[in-house]
């Protein structure tokens, strides 16, 4: 019996839609605990071991690499934004000086 092997391309999609899986869910779950860069190791090698076999396990091993990757990326960013937190609820005013005029062209631009 014959064991298909997948093209490399159902391997991308397949790791396209865990990446964008892991983003969503990053907004769901604790995004702390993915901020290591443990994460991101442990997506690359199971990207590699999913190259080298291409077998149906090669599908999953690489939608579960997307999905790590994801959440890996998605909890970077949000951690990025907590610096905004203590400003939610709150008024904000930002002044600052205009070093320069503005300059208009003929189309008004």
């Amino acid at each position: 019996m014959k064991v298909k092997k997948y093209h490399i391309s159902w391997l991308l999609a397949a790791a396209s839609v865990g990446i964008l899986a892991g983003t969503v869910l990053s907004l769901f779950l604790n995004f702390k605990i993915f901020l290591g860069i443990e994460w991101v190791i442990g997506s690359t090698c199971l990207f590699i071991v999913s190259l080298i076999n291409k077998r149906l396990l090669a599908v999953v091993l690489m939608l579960l690499s997307g999905t790590v990757f994801g959440l890996w990326r998605g909890s970077v960013t949000l951690n990025s934004f907590s610096t905004y937190d203590n400003y939610y609820g709150k008024s904000v005013v930002v002044s600052g000086l205009v070093s320069e005029d503005p300059s208009i062209d003929i189309d008004g631009d």
